[in-house]
């Protein structure tokens, strides 16, 4: 297999829903609805990530990299199944047993 990649991971972001959980005795639910990627096989190879500048600038969501966060942390995520077009997910910090109609809505 190709053992390269690219992926831009943002660190000051999930420094900062570290710092959210802890104050809210992690009970985080964070919704997310932007372009991204969400997944692995779409970080494969070298390349240029794509910068977009409008006044500011941004990026590409990195979906699979979130995916990872919160499970790390204990949580679960549920994510929309699209690869080519706007794409949602639900990051929540405690397990998806004590979850269920959370769960039950996104089914």
């Amino acid at each position: 297999g190709n053992p390269y990649m690219t992926a831009l991971v943002p660190i000051g972001g999930f420094k900062l829903l570290e710092a959210v959980g802890r104050l809210s005795g992690n009970r985080l639910l964070f919704l997310v609805g932007d372009k991204g990627h969400q997944d692995p096989a779409e970080f494969k190879g070298w390349r240029a990530p794509h910068l977009a500048v409008h006044g500011s600038f941004s990026f590409m969501v990195n979906f699979d990299a979130l995916r990872i966060f919160f499970e790390h942390l204990g949580g679960f995520s549920q994510h929309t199944p699209y690869q080519d077009s706007f794409q949602c997910g639900v990051y929540s910090l405690g397990r998806s047993s004590d979850s269920p109609s959370l769960l039950s809505s996104l089914a």
